[in-house]
């Protein structure tokens, strides 16, 4: 049976969305959906598993949590909304803690707790510019259309 793991779908500018696997470095996956990100995202797990299963290697596990909330002050209204950050391990054994709704916003950081702490007040910061220059800025929806569990497909092998 092929392991699951966590899938992070961020939005791209044209409305499609890239989907990518925090504890498998590499793979990613695109689509003009959700679903059809994320069926790309498994099939790409897939392919990676095989690899490394031929290489003698082991499949990758989730270390650590791969998703997290932070809780960001609305400059706007003034109350606070939940903004999901996607945790990934770099080569260099730090955390990368990046926005979802924000993908170019993101932090680097030896230890967890810390990479997501620093995350938040560089979101606030955006979120202030964007009000100063009367500018729309997302608030994070459903979480759950964002992060989802994913069953990484058996590759297909042989000849049609």
């Amino acid at each position: 049976m092929a392991p699951s793991y966590t899938a992070v779908l961020l939005p791209n500018e044209d409305g499609s969305y890239r989907g990518l696997i925090p504890a498998m470095a590499g793979v990613t996956g695109q689509g003009p959906t959700r679903a059809a990100a994320l069926d790309d995202v498994a099939d790409n797990a897939g392919l990676a598993l095989g690899k490394i299963a031929a290489e003698g290697g082991e499949a990758p596990r989730e270390e650590w949590p791969p998703v997290r909330t932070v809780w960001v002050r609305n400059p706007r209204r003034g109350d606070t909304s939940p903004y999901v950050v996607m945790i990934q391990r770099t080569d260099e054994e730090e955390y990368r803690a990046t926005l979802v709704a924000f993908p170019d916003v993101s932090t680097i950081s030896a230890d967890l707790e810390d990479a997501v702490s620093q995350v938040g007040p560089l979101l606030f910061q955006r979120l202030t510019e964007m009000f100063a220059q009367g500018r729309h800025f997302p608030t994070q929806d459903d979480p759950q259309n964002y992060v989802i569990r994913v069953t990484a497909r058996e590759p297909v092998t042989g000849e049609a």
